[in-house]
């Protein structure tokens, strides 16, 4: 019973962190640009190095891969 409780909090912890989108929070806070609106309305990591700063793009992609790594190591 208790594996699969844990399982449960698992897929749910895993499907919260994957909601979150880290280019739209980058935006928001960068100016508040919304991300929706710039270049091709797609909130993802081109889209935030190509239209708003290379720098924040390259952050963007470093925190998305943090996320991939996080799934992969729980």
């Amino acid at each position: 019973m208790t594996s699969i409780l844990i399982f449960a909090a698992i897929v749910i912890f895993s499907y919260l962190i994957g909601c979150f989108s880290a280019a739209k929070l980058i935006a928001k806070s960068y100016k508040s640009i919304n991300i929706y609106k710039v270049g091709t309305g797609h909130p993802d990591t081109l889209n935030i190095y190509s239209n708003i700063d290379k720098s924040l793009g390259i952050f963007t992609g470093i925190v998305d891969l943090g996320k991939v790594f996080f799934y992969l190591y729980l």
